[in-house]
């Protein structure tokens, strides 16, 4: 998620430092958010699930712009003189208006 995100965002987002890598990322994320295990060590588990659920809620903003591509679009368009057959919806053995 940080290397799809960018680190600056995830700081932004989160309020935390510059960080090197994922771990001390959740490490971070975890010392933030108060996820503090067992003789205070802190718990970088539950710290990556919670931005893995917010990653999944769209909590974190996010978005990526559509490949560059052909800036001709392909539209097609076509006149027609007349319209098409009447449909028949059930073959007409049915009632309708009732």
């Amino acid at each position: 998620i940080v290397e799809r995100v960018g680190k600056q965002a995830m700081m932004l987002w989160y309020g935390l430092p510059l960080f090197g890598d994922a771990r001390e990322f959740a490490a971070l994320v975890a010392k933030k958010r108060n996820k503090v295990g067992a003789r205070g060590v802190l718990d970088v588990e539950a710290a990556a699930r919670m931005v893995l659920i917010e990653w999944n809620s769209g909590k974190i903003p996010f978005y990526s712009m559509p490949p560059k591509g052909s800036k001709k679009a392909q539209v097609s368009a076509m006149i027609v003189k007349e319209f098409g057959e009447e449909m028949v919806v059930g073959g007409g053995d049915v009632d309708v208006e009732q």
